[in-house]
């Protein structure tokens, strides 16, 4: 089953994602990356977001945050990680690919419904 993943920052980790998630599509919104990113999860209703720190992925991040919208993912290395993104996932800024498809795993497993 494929699965949509919005994200949010550098093109170089856009194509690492793509790369190694087989099972993803991975969609991104370079030319308006806030307008973009939350049009792509209103059309799409995505299963994941991820954010790389940045201005434009504070915005994201506060307008999905008021439509209570998750999983998020943030990746960050600010101290206050957990207070700018209470309600994320925060990875640091240098996870690697390997390390954020088992959390998106691990989320899917926790998400699912109990059959």
């Amino acid at each position: 089953m494929c699965k949509f993943l919005v994200f949010v920052g550098a093109s170089e980790r856009r194509a690492q994602l793509e790369a190694n998630f087989a099972d993803w599509h991975v969609y991104e919104a370079p030319a308006d990356p806030v307008m973009g990113a939350l049009a792509q999860v209103i059309a799409l209703l995505p299963d994941a977001v991820i954010l790389e720190d940045s201005a434009a992925a504070r915005m994201v991040y506060m307008h999905l945050e008021s439509i209570q919208f998750a999983p998020l993912i943030v990746l960050t290395d600010t101290d206050d990680a957990f207070a700018a993104f209470p309600e994320a996932y925060t990875l640091p800024l240098d996870a690697t690919t390997a390390e954020l498809h088992m959390l998106l795993e691990a989320m899917d497993e926790t998400l699912l419904p109990s059959l």
